[in-house]
């Protein structure tokens, strides 16, 4: 029981953090601009995608480690 406790206390921990919450929203529209501004915000963009490609990998390991721990206490 010890460990169940332990294992719902990383994952409210891992719910709870900071990075977890997308304080930012979503990204406002570009309006009309000159491609200078379009290839300055598109490579913005590039680096916020590679970011959040990273994050989500993060999460995945997260949730399939997770899931290996549940599935190890049941069995």
């Amino acid at each position: 029981m010890a460990a169940l406790a332990a294992l719902e206390a990383r994952v409210l921990a891992l719910e709870t953090d900071e990075d977890f919450a997308n304080k930012a929203g979503p990204a406002a529209p570009v309006e009309a601009a000159g491609s200078e501004e379009l290839q300055r915000e598109n490579a913005r963009l590039a680096k916020e995608n590679a970011e959040v490609k990273k994050l989500l990998a993060k999460e995945r390991y997260r949730i399939t480690h997770l899931i290996r721990t549940i599935e190890s206490l049941s069995a």
